[in-house]
Parts: C-alpha cells; sequence; structure tokens
C-alpha cells in the first residue's frame, strides 16, 4: 500500500504540477500579448514620429532655401541699387561740370540752355525718386521700380547727351 501511495502522491503531484505549469502558460501567454501590443504600439509610434520629424525637417530645409533665396535676392538688389545711385551720382557731376564750363553767347543760346537745365533738374530728381522707390520695394514690386528708374535715368541721359551735343562737352 505504501506504493501505492507514493504513486497516488507522486501522480496527485504530477497533476497539479500540470496544472501550475497551465496557468503559467496562460500568464507567459498573456504577458507574450501584452509585450506585443506595446511594440506594436511604441512601433506606430515611432513611425509617426519619425513622419512628424521627416515633414518638419522638410519644413526647415525649405525655408532655409527660400531664406538663402530672399537674402541673394536682397543682397543682388542692393547691389544694382548701389549702382544706379553710382550712374546717377556720375550723371550729376558730369552735369555740374557742363553748367560750370557753359557759356552762352546770346540770349537765345541762353534761354534754350536754362531750358535744359529745368529738363535736367526734373529728370535727375525723377530719377532720384524712382531709386527712392526702388529701394524700399518689395520682391514683387522690384522689378517694375527698377524698370521705372532705368527709364528715368535713360531719359534723363538723354538730355545730358543732348546738352553735351549742342552746347560742348565736359
Amino acid at each position: 500500500m505504501s506504493n501505492k501511495l507514493i504513486v497516488l502522491a507522486a501522480m496527485l503531484g504530477f497533476m497539479l504540477g500540470m496544472a501550475a505549469c497551465e496557468e503559467a502558460s496562460d500568464a507567459t501567454k498573456a504577458a507574450g500579448s501584452a509585450v506585443n501590443s506595446a511594440a506594436k504600439a511604441t512601433g506606430k509610434a515611432l513611425d509617426k514620429a519619425a513622419t512628424a520629424t521627416g515633414h518638419a525637417l522638410e519644413s526647415a530645409a525649405e525655408s532655409t532655401g527660400d531664406a538663402m533665396e530672399a537674402t541673394g535676392d536682397y543682397l543682388n538688389r542692393q547691389k544694382v541699387v548701389k549702382a544706379s545711385q553710382d550712374a546717377i551720382d556720375v550723371l550729376k557731376a558730369d552735369w555740374q561740370k557742363l553748367k560750370d564750363k557753359t557759356v552762352t553767347t546770346s540770349e537765345a543760346a541762353a534761354a534754350e540752355f536754362q531750358k535744359v537745365k529745368e529738363r535736367m533738374a526734373e529728370g535727375l530728381d525723377d530719377a532720384d525718386k524712382r531709386l527712392a522707390v526702388a529701394k524700399e520695394a518689395g520682391q514683387d514690386a522690384w522689378d517694375a521700380a527698377k524698370s521705372a528708374f532705368n527709364a528715368a535715368l535713360r531719359k534723363t541721359q538723354d538730355v545730358y547727351e543732348r546738352a553735351v551735343a549742342e552746347f560742348g562737352s565736359n
């Protein structure tokens, strides 16, 4: 009987062990499922974060590129404005030399030279004003303002060149 009791006790221990293993197996499965769900959620969160970071980097790169382009445009515009101001200054200096050297010998010539002086003063004033507008113009208005300045300067240079042809050179 004692063998039977030992066998019975062993079988009971074996059955209890099996039941415990099943419970442990269910708990392990539940834990594995929870880890799997957490991994999936983490993966999704990382994917969303990576996508958002990518979009942010794209936007930053575009903004940086736009800023660099705008800076380049601004610096180029500043060079054009400087060159335009230099052109006006040279024209004013040449005009002053011509006025200082011009001697009119008749009233008709003096009256004609006075008209040229008035046209030059108007032209130089118009060119100065249009350059001031171009200096302050935004990117959209820059081309039109620059063209208006160039037209005013050309017109004034034409008046000067006719004056040189008529009244002498500097």
